[in-house]
């Protein structure tokens, strides 16, 4: 069987998941979304039997990932998974008809309309766009004048006024948890500390005593809507409980590994139990 690991470069975490798979016996390639091609007419041989997804989930990621698995190749995340990931609206509204606590969040479909929706949800706010779009960051909004601002840049740059605005979730712990989720369980809590209203990029590992029930029965209820996977559930500790905030598909979890916990093996175990038996060999 051959594994490819769908990325743009190959970082820690990648080489953990490739010696992995190498210790079961398997290769792994690994290969740039921006290098493939497929043929919709007709099947063609897959770029591998089994494809690892360690790209930032985006629309057009997504798409290469349903045709990919359309051409007989096993993908982790599943398609459908990574199509909600990779759509901000479509993942609020999943979360939202389970019950599940999300911030305020409101959908503008232009400049006027979105500086309505960012005074009605409620200073301050947080701008992102409809889908993942790592070209466009989330930006933070305090008053007025820096919601027409943004709102107003983002139209000079051409980009979509499709906007997604939620209400900023104040933390009472001063840190955003991130629940690594490989399969149907949670294997471990990260933390990233705040420095202003963004996280910190890099987290640090969580003792499993510092997590509150509330907090693992929120991820818990968070796995039993999205369906197994890799994934982190993003949650703010708030004064009225936690908060998701969002799903992200790509794991970073090199500093797990220094606290006992082996990501890499995990995700190589799962992904081969999505592998039909005749392909896994």
């Amino acid at each position: 069987m051959h594994v490819a690991l769908l990325a743009e470069r190959l970082r820690v975490e990648e080489r953990q998941i490739a010696d992995a798979f190498k210790e079961r016996g398997f290769s792994s390639d690994l290969i740039k979304p921006a290098s493939l091609s497929v043929t919709l007419n007709h099947l063609v041989d897959p770029v591998a039997d089994l494809v690892i997804d360690r790209s930032v989930t985006t629309r057009d990621t997504s798409s290469l990932l349903t045709l990919l698995g359309a051409n007989n190749a096993t993908i982790v995340n599943r398609p459908a998974t990574s199509r909600l990931l990779a759509d901000r609206m479509a993942l609020m509204r999943h979360l939202i008809i389970a019950g599940l606590p999300v911030p305020k969040t409101a959908v503008a479909f232009g400049e006027e309309s979105a500086l309505t929706a960012i005074d009605n949800t409620g200073y301050p706010v947080v701008i992102k766009t409809l889908d993942v779009r790592p070209d466009f960051p989330s930006a933070f909004v305090d008053d007025r004048d820096s919601a027409e601002a943004i709102i107003e840049h983002r139209d000079i740059l051409g980009h979509d006024q499709t906007t997604l605005i939620q209400q900023f979730q104040e933390s009472t712990s001063g840190r955003s948890l991130r629940a690594v989720v490989i399969g149907s369980e949670v294997v471990a809590f990260d933390a990233r500390h705040h420095d202003g209203w963004r996280p910190n990029p890099t987290g640090d590992y969580v003792n499993a005593d510092d997590i509150g029930d509330d907090v693992r029965e929120l991820a818990t209820s968070v796995i039993s809507r999205i369906g197994t996977g890799v994934y982190a559930i993003l949650i703010i500790e708030t004064a009225s409980g936690p908060v998701v905030t969002g799903v992200e598909n790509l794991v970073q979890f090199r500093h797990l590994k220094e606290q006992g916990i082996d990501p890499a093996n995990l995700i190589v175990d799962f992904s081969l139990t999505q592998v039909p038996t005749a392909q896994a060999r």
